[in-house]
């Protein structure tokens, strides 16, 4: 049985009647509460607008996917082994002799476009646009069609390609085309510059794979130029 003296003698303190006292006070102001009619009809004043809300998931942020512009030989194709593609230039710089071997242009998993080999070198003034004209529909047509929602600095990023094996002036010819396709989105002051202006979308040359090209040493990069997406 409790003794409240025996508690005070410890110099504890005895906390069971005060908490009558709560209960029965508690107990005494919820029995005799009344509301007057008054307060019952007190309208209460809640906000109605319920806000946007929060979502329930803050969506991931994607970067932008590389757009590779790949210059190759023709007559490569994908699937074969470094040594197929050694073999495979062997006999392309064999049989070309002093003749530029004809390119191809892809883009991603795109239908290449077949370039004329000669063209960079051929005095028909003529022909040679034809095969620039091409060159820059076809990357327009490939870069339209990857056209991105927002400003050009969130477009994907290009870079240029091009095989050890064969001439630059492909890559620039291509550079110039990306450049055309740009020039349509900046400010008409700003369309007769030679470099992509500032807020445009990210174009590089990627750097030659074999600085001192070789023909015994051509496989390896025609293997990952080849499956380059």
């Amino acid at each position: 049985m409790h003794d409240p003296a025996e508690a005070a003698a410890d110099g504890k303190i005895d906390l069971v009647p005060m908490i009558d006292c709560v209960m029965l006070l508690l107990l005494f102001f919820i029995l005799t509460t009344k509301f007057t009619a008054d307060e019952k009809q007190l309208a209460a004043l809640l906000p109605t607008n319920q806000g946007q809300g929060i979502p329930s998931e803050t969506p991931p942020v994607i970067p932008p996917k590389d757009i590779n512009l790949v210059v190759t030989p023709t007559g490569i194709s994908r699937g074969l082994k470094e040594v197929d593609y050694q073999h495979t230039w062997n006999e392309i710089a064999r049989l070309r002799g002093r003749t530029p071997p004809a390119a191809a242009l892809r883009i991603g998993g795109s239908d290449p476009l077949l370039l004329d080999g000669s063209m960079l070198s051929s005095p028909d003034k003529a022909a040679v646009q034809r095969q620039v004209d091409a060159i820059h529909a076809y990357v327009a047509q490939e870069l339209a069609a990857r056209e991105e929602a927002g400003d050009r600095t969130v477009q994907s990023p290009v870079h240029i390609h091009c095989f050890s094996g064969l001439s630059w002036g492909y890559a620039l010819v291509i550079y110039d085309a990306v450049r055309a396709y740009e020039a349509q989105y900046q400010p008409t002051t700003n369309r007769t510059t030679s470099v992509l202006a500032d807020g445009q979308r990210t174009v590089s040359f990627a750097p030659p794979r074999l600085r001192n090209h070789t023909v015994n040493g051509s496989g390896r990069e025609l293997w990952e130029l080849t499956n380059l997406q």
